[in-house]
């Protein structure tokens, strides 16, 4: 059963340059990224370690100098991936989302997800949380930056709703080294 928020909420600016969402539907502009020192912003007004990358030292990712547009890893099969919406006033903000999206887009990371793994989260900002588990037995699937970030916007525009958003799912993946074939795996967007 899913419950939708009902209230409208009204998120405040970390910075004066950094876009919002005040509207109680709005959903933000995945055309228009934020500039690197933009995020930087967002990140550094943040608590500290409330934005990351699996694998990835936080420092790196506060200096605008690593941060810049990029065209990060896609392997999945997106177009076969499931998504099924669970948004209640208990998921994350679409805002924070949003933001994790613009570190990924920042980045070019890669995992290698084994099932020895067991559930584990691989990117995070402030409320929004993303997590993939393995579902093979002997496989290790791999995983790029840009299919976090294209499911990332997916299930926003797909199950955003009143400034908050989560849902879950199941895609493919390759296995490292061959162009296709798919090792199934289960993701969420979840509050952190």
């Amino acid at each position: 059963m899913f419950k939708y928020v009902t209230a409208a909420l009204s998120l405040t600016p970390l910075t004066a340059a950094v876009p919002t969402l005040s509207a109680r539907d709005e959903l933000p502009d995945f055309n228009k990224l934020l500039s690197p020192e933009e995020l930087a912003d967002v990140i550094a007004s943040s608590e500290p370690g409330t934005f990351g990358i699996l694998g990835t030292s936080i420092n790196n990712i506060t200096d605008p100098n690593h941060l810049f547009k990029r065209e990060p890893g896609t392997f999945c099969k997106q177009d076969l991936a499931q998504l099924f919406c669970e948004t209640s006033d208990a998921s994350p903000f679409i805002l924070d989302c949003f933001y994790m999206y613009n570190l990924l887009m920042s980045r070019q990371e890669e995992w290698d997800i084994a099932v020895a793994m067991g559930s584990r989260t691989f990117a995070w900002a402030n409320s929004c949380c993303f997590e993939m588990t393995n579902l093979e037995y002997l496989y290790t699937a791999y995983v790029g930056g840009g299919d976090v970030a294209k499911l990332d916007e997916r299930i926003i525009n797909t199950c955003g709703s009143n400034g908050k958003v989560g849902g879950w799912g199941r895609i493919g993946c390759p296995i490292r080294g061959t162009p296709s074939g798919g090792v199934a795996l289960s993701y969420s967007f979840y509050h952190c």
